[in-house]
């Protein structure tokens, strides 16, 4: 099933794990987070896992002792964040909009961190698809 901003905000505020696929391209949502994005948020001890997340404005927004594993951010904007005390197992950055000039990646534990452009679009998205639910999960999202 997928998830919209409306439940990726519930998950935000109930800090329960970040998990399953989070389609943030919608804006039409203006709830906690604001209007379409999550720019300036900040993730602290969070854990994101067995998660697609498709879409979505992080510019400005702090990541710190956040957990990923097995995690995709597709076609997400990652402008100007910072990842401070992270892990990263398994997680790809595909697509996105990135300066780590800006932000940074700091004293981050790292097993799996890729960050790529892949392309046509469907392709890329049924590749991260199968890459974190699997061929028989693939189906549900």
């Amino acid at each position: 099933m997928t998830k919209n901003l409306e439940e990726f905000d519930r998950v935000y505020r109930s800090e329960e794990t970040f998990t399953g696929f989070f389609d943030l391209r919608t804006t039409n949502y203006a709830g906690g987070l604001g209007s379409g994005d999550v720019m300036d948020s900040d993730f602290m001890g969070r854990v994101f896992e067995n998660c697609l997340i498709l879409g979505g404005d992080f510019a400005s927004g702090i990541f710190n002792d956040c957990t990923f594993n097995n995690c995709i951010f597709l076609e997400s904007a990652l402008v100007g964040c910072n990842f401070e005390n992270c892990s990263f197992k398994k997680t790809e950055f595909l697509n996105i909009q990135i300066s780590l000039s800006i932000g940074g990646i700091k004293a981050c534990k790292v097993e799996g961190l890729s960050i790529s452009n892949m392309s046509p679009f469907e392709d890329v998205l049924r590749f991260a698809k199968k890459t974190v639910f699997g061929e028989s999960g693939f189906d549900n999202y």
